[in-house]
């Protein structure tokens, strides 16, 4: 019976040490935080800040973009869920993409946008499940990219990774508005912002498709 026990101690110890060998944390802000299966490559187009890493089966896909470096940008708390509209709309135009659900997400208390939808655009995976946050001025894309025949066989990746995202530092230090008090307010300019983070998040993925192909070709 004790002997039972140690060995499926070994086992437990041995797979708790083999995810934490494959995970590589990165911090993608100074209050987040989240794990890769290896060290992701880092780019920078546009002003978005961009951690890649593929597999066989799978693409992981954050991007971060600070707002606040757009003139005269301000999002207050009450138009969240109107920035957060314009970014689910302009990724699925930007995609030519098929919705398939959507829900909010709730870490330390901050709200953001969960997505999953099939994408119709060429060479890019066509399942494709995304998590977006605001906070600080600071807007966070998580995108986890695979192919419907491999749904199920990436889920456990896909929840580690996403699951991974953390937030640190004090609560009452993170904000989910900034305002800037220079500027007056214009009707729907949440929304078109969040329209604009939408469509800088897809051309930083097609260049990053381009450098890819590249660097293919170029081996072969």
């Amino acid at each position: 019976m004790y002997k039972f026990y140690f060995v499926a101690l070994i086992i437990i110890s041995s797979t708790a040490l083999t995810k934490a060998q494959n995970s590589h944390k990165i911090s993608i802000s100074k209050f987040a935080t989240i794990n890769f299966p290896s060290a992701p490559l880092i780019f920078d187009t546009l002003g978005v800040k961009t951690y890649r890493y593929s597999n066989d089966f799978a693409d992981y896909l954050v991007a971060v973009k600070d707002m606040t470096k757009i003139d005269g940008f301000y999002l207050r708390a009450e138009n969240l869920k109107d920035f957060y509209r314009g970014l689910e709309e302009s990724t699925l135009e930007g995609d030519k993409a098929k919705l398939i659900s959507k829900k909010p997400f709730i870490v330390n208390g901050l709200e953001g946008i969960e997505m999953t939808y099939l994408g119709l655009t060429p060479s890019l995976p066509d399942l494709k499940f995304k998590r977006a946050i605001f906070i600080n001025g600071i807007v966070i894309s998580i995108d986890f990219m695979t192919s419907v025949e491999d749904k199920l066989q990436t889920q456990a990746e896909r929840e580690l990774f996403f699951n991974s995202f953390s937030i640190i530092g004090k609560k009452t230090d993170l904000k989910q508005e900034t305002i800037n008090h220079q500027v007056e307010e214009k009707q729907n300019f949440n929304y078109i912002l969040g329209r604009l983070f939408g469509y800088l998040f897809i051309i930083v993925f097609i260049i990053w498709l381009c450098r890819a192909f590249r660097t293919k070709k170029s081996k072969g």
